[in-house]
């Protein structure tokens, strides 16, 4: 199922919908890809060794729990 957006675009009347536009978003792919990179962000959280990035100044970005 993908992300929906629409709007009524004519209205009869009594002020009831007669025509509708909309799109479909397919998300999927964009799921799947979050679901990965959570799935290795616990990896890095929990491994028992120090995972860490550091910028070209030697300011460090990232260090994980272990460290």
């Amino acid at each position: 199922m993908g992300a929906r957006r629409g709007s009524v675009v004519e209205r009869d009347a009594a002020d009831r919908p007669i025509r509708v536009a909309g799109v479909l978003f397919d998300i999927a792919e964009r799921k799947r890809a979050e679901a990965e990179t959570l799935r290795q962000l616990h990896i890095v959280e929990d491994a028992p060794d120090y995972i860490g990035t550091a910028d070209l100044q030697g300011n460090m970005l990232y260090a994980n729990p272990a460290s």
